[in-house]
């Protein structure tokens, strides 16, 4: 289950336009992913998953083609 946690905060902020992260990031986003439930976790991505999401005005950052789409993933947990 915690791969699944990982997955759904990474694209959260692959959305948001965070497309590496230094170890101190992956060691925070490993700790969040095995503290939290999926609950929380999808909530904790939607955040900077909303912040990047260009339909909205005064956001910023964009998706590359071929990225997986978080809301989808928050949305459905599929």
């Amino acid at each position: 289950m915690t791969g699944r946690r990982h997955q759904v905060l990474m694209a959260g902020l692959t959305d948001a336009g965070l497309y590496e992260l230094s170890p101190a990031g992956d060691s925070t986003v490993q700790a969040l992913v095995e503290r939290l439930d999926e609950a929380a976790v999808r909530r904790v991505a939607h955040w900077p998953a909303t912040a990047g999401d260009t339909r909205y005005p005064g956001r910023f950052g964009r998706r590359c083609a071929g990225q997986a789409d978080s809301r989808r993933l928050l949305a459905t947990g599929s």
